[in-house]
């Protein structure tokens, strides 16, 4: 949205004749400063999404009116808020699902965008399935509303001859994961990992032929010493209501002048968890237990195509020590070989 948008849809929203409204309020446009605080916005917020009437921002009295109980015509009092339809909003679920990254509930949320009428309920619906996912929703879509108004304001701005006002920040999925516990299991939590490990193995050479990706886990889990009494470090992430969402498994070693490393083997995070960035808070966790040891240095070594965490770590000051290539014999003799 830009300040033309005062001028070129002023009289597609109220009528032919009625663009000079824009002239006018540049003309008076020193009368109408105002502040956008928190509550304002909310405000203004809530009020947009009122689709049974249309709403205007009364300088005079700093407050919100409907337009059925002033006179509009006041250009110098009355600022129309911007405009929201039933549209907007399908957009705007439209965008969460496409920026979601949890493969269960991302398929789930696109078939209910597909419902036809009654669209605005199963996507409803689907989202109250789970805690986390409601809450991912409303977190975006306040971000996406506050900006809209922050937009709105700033063109407000301009024609006032201010400065307009700095972008808001992203928020990160910290409203999502807040309520989460990281505990750091005990042995007796051993089996569980051994499962969890084998399952995360198994994930991460998804589309591999079976029994090669059998062959591959069962050679990491030897290689990683996982059937091993080896010290480690084994944290989980769980919700609320004591569900387990993600694992990580580390182990402990020193070398012969004592100092501590420590080698993630292993980071597993539930299907219906994915993409809200668990594996990011139980890194942060790991980081934070390697520090308090003060161990020199963490290495993560992942199964895989696991090594998707590699933007993550390198962002975070991580280095790449090794990669492992896998090389077909039969397609390298067709492309390569001379016998």
């Amino acid at each position: 949205m830009s300040a033309q948008y005062f001028q070129n849809d002023w009289s597609a929203d109220y009528g032919e004749g009625q663009a000079s409204r824009a002239d006018d309020l540049q003309k008076q446009s020193r009368r109408l400063v105002f502040d956008l605080t928190d509550e304002l916005m909310d405000q203004i917020i809530y009020s947009m999404e009122n689709q049974e009437e249309n709403f205007y921002y009364d300088v005079a009295e700093q407050q919100l009116v409907s337009s059925q109980n002033v006179n509009v015509d006041d250009t110098q009092r009355f600022v129309p808020i911007p405009p929201w339809v039933s549209a907007d909003g399908f957009q705007l679920m439209e965008r969460f699902v496409s920026q979601l990254r949890n493969p269960v509930y991302h398929d789930e949320l696109k078939r209910a965008l597909s419902a036809g009428r009654g669209v605005f309920r199963a996507f409803k619906n689907t989202i109250k399935q789970r805690e986390e996912l409601e809450r991912a929703w409303y977190q975006f879509k306040e971000q996406q509303m506050r900006r809209i108004v922050l937009e709105w304001y700033n063109d407000l701005r301009d024609l006032w001859g201010l400065e307009k006002l700095e972008a808001l920040e992203e928020e990160t999925d910290d409203l999502v994961l807040s309520e989460f516990q990281i505990t750091e299991e005990g042995e007796d939590f051993l089996p569980r990992m051994r499962e969890l490990y084998k399952q995360a193995c198994y994930d991460s050479h998804a589309g591999y032929d079976e029994e090669e990706a059998a062959y591959l886990c069962e050679h990491l889990g030897r290689r990683q010493q996982v059937d091993e009494p080896v010290p480690s470090v084994i944290l989980t992430s769980r919700s609320p209501v004591e569900e387990l969402a993600g694992c990580l498994w580390a182990a402990r070693e020193e070398d012969r002048r004592g100092r501590v490393y420590f080698w993630v083997r292993m980071i597993y995070i539930e299907p219906e968890f994915r993409g809200f960035g668990m594996a990011k808070q139980l890194i942060e966790a790991m980081m934070q237990h390697a520090h308090r040891e003060d161990a020199q240095r963490v290495f993560f070594d992942f199964p895989g195509r696991a090594a998707v965490m590699e933007r993550y770590l390198s962002r975070i000051g991580g280095s790449a020590y090794s990669l492992t290539y896998g090389v077909d014999t039969t397609v390298w003799y067709q492309e390569e070989g001379i016998w």
